[in-house]
């Protein structure tokens, strides 16, 4: 793995930390004319949690860029929920896809799901959602979470916990709320990790904690 592009994805992840403590300091920021200019793509903090179906119409499949999605539906906020949709294993879905948690960014470059939690598995793709294994889904998904930015960046999920298996993404898909505010990493392990380091399957978000702000001068 390029240094450079290691360091590159952890001033993406300060970046985003600092962008949280702007956020305390102006509530109307992303509100204002400044956020539409620069091309944001979520309104800000409303009362009542956001739900996401990840990967969109998509869904959580193979071929995916997920950290893309993860980009352009940002940003999320604790307590928002991220909905996992995929196939259960089937005779056509013999690689079906889970979820794991990753602990750190490493776990999570590297898709190392060694340290990570397994939190929907193959056949929990009700909200991940992601197709059962079937005749027609022959490399059925799941999720793992991944523990750190290592595992992340090079793809090792041997730290990553499944969270979800490859059953778990049928219906309406398996559910994560975002319950605390720290960097979430998600991969999917099917074919020996292929699906997370050839598939584009994984992905991070960091969500934003609200506080409320006393005005003082009131």
């Amino acid at each position: 793995m390029d240094p450079k592009y290691t360091q590159a994805l952890v001033l993406v992840l300060f970046a985003s930390i600092l962008g949280v403590s702007n956020s305390y300091l102006n509530k109307d920021w992303q509100y204002s004319d400044w956020g539409s200019k620069r091309g944001s793509h979520r309104p800000g903090y409303t009362a009542t949690p956001n739900k996401f179906i990840v990967g969109g119409s998509a869904n959580w499949t193979f071929g995916f860029n997920y950290s893309v999605w993860a980009f352009k539906s940002g940003p999320f906020y604790v307590n928002d929920t991220l909905v996992f949709k995929y196939d259960p294993p089937s005779e056509k879905n013999i690689h079906p896809h889970s979820v794991y948690l990753l602990p750190d960014m490493w776990s999570f470059i590297n898709c190392n799901l060694t340290r990570g939690v397994k939190i929907a598995n193959e056949t929990q793709g009700a909200v991940f959602k992601y197709d059962r294994p079937s005749d027609k889904n022959m490399h059925p998904h799941n999720v793992y979470l991944l523990p750190d930015i290592s595992s992340f960046i090079n793809y090792n999920l041997t730290k990553g916990v499944k969270i979800a298996n490859e059953t778990q993404g049928a219906g309406e898909g398996f559910e994560l709320v975002l319950k605390k505010w720290k960097p979430y990493y998600f991969a999917c392990n099917a074919s020996d990790g292929c699906h997370c380091k050839v598939g584009q399957m994984k992905f991070f978000v960091l969500p934003y904690f609200v506080v409320d702000i006393i005005d003082i001068g009131n």
